[in-house]
């Protein structure tokens, strides 16, 4: 892969992803760690042997490249989002990866380079003995409060955006984050990662965390029960619309599902049991009237 337009970035930097892009670099210097329709990320050795993270994120090879390419024009683009948030934000002094510099292909796809974080992902930190996952969730709340301090909404704070690290939880992902300083921004990123972490952590630790992001302490006043409770409300909603989205799926057609009309029967029909098996058995049914059914 050659000919990268470069915005940012230092020379050394710039070398390094080059050769590692290279057609027959090998797998020595670059290691795919995850690929969808929207993004690919990249492990890419750099000169001094440290790992540089890439994130590709497909404008021109993607599934929507008509309208990624107008966002990309307009200045909208994921990968020029992040690039800003994430300098605004170490500047700031929040726990988000370093950004080292941004390309874009020739096909129109951008390539963010991150300095690597080694950690592990934050459900698997909370598996820890109770003192040590308590102070974890501490951690994660006053990195989020560091976030909001910085005049920033991350947008999509949910586990899986969040790495524990030897030095604290790191926020990841910051495509979607926006200078957002109101209360129900800062409560709306709470009830997004409240919810996500549900299976994961009892409810008074939840309670802990969100403490920790509003900058709140025992014994806590009306004012802040107030607060707290506008968190724990809007975990609830991210609850109901995640239960509404879903359902909304499962009642249309897509990937698992096909539209099927046999006689005045209408439906869906899933994609793995063909049409005729269907209608066998729709047949085997009616047939069976007033009969003991088994379903």
């Amino acid at each position: 892969m050659t000919g990268l337009r470069w915005t940012s970035g230092a020379p050394a930097l710039r070398a390094a992803v080059e050769r590692a892009l290279a057609p027959g670099a090998g797998a020595a210097k670059l290691r795919v760690l995850h690929e969808n329709a929207r993004r690919r990320l990249l492990i890419v050795e750099g000169d001094g042997g440290e790992a540089i993270l890439l994130k590709q994120f497909r404008v021109g090879s993607g599934k929507h490249v008509l309208r990624e390419r107008w966002k990309a024009r307009l200045g909208w683009s994921p990968a020029r989002r992040e690039e800003r948030a994430l300098r605004a934000l170490g500047a700031a002094g929040a726990p988000v990866p370093e950004p080292l510099g941004l390309a874009e292909q020739a096909d129109g796809d951008a390539l963010l380079a991150l300095r690597f974080v080694q950690g592990v992902p934050l459900v698997e930190a909370l598996r820890a003995p109770r003192g040590e996952r308590r102070a974890l969730l501490r951690a994660l709340g006053e990195a989020v409060a560091a976030l909001h301090r910085a005049g920033f909404a991350h947008g999509d704070l949910h586990a899986g955006n969040v790495l524990a690290t030897a030095r604290g939880p790191v926020l990841l992902d910051l495509q979607h984050a926006r200078r957002r300083t109101g209360a129900a921004a800062q409560a709306a990123d709470l009830g997004w990662l409240d919810y996500s972490l549900w299976p994961h952590a009892s409810a008074a630790d939840r309670v802990r965390l969100r403490a920790a992001a509003l900058g709140l302490a025992r014994p806590y006043g009306a004012d802040a029960r107030a607060r707290l409770r506008a968190a724990g409300l809007a975990a609830e909603r991210r609850a109901a619309d995640h239960a509404r989205s879903r359902t909304r799926r499962a009642l249309r057609p897509g990937r698992l599902a096909a539209d099927v009309r046999l006689e005045a029967l209408r439906g869906l029909r899933a994609r793995a049991l063909p049409e005729p098996a269907l209608e066998t058995l729709l047949r085997a049914h009616a047939g069976a009237a007033g009969a003991a059914l088994l379903k």
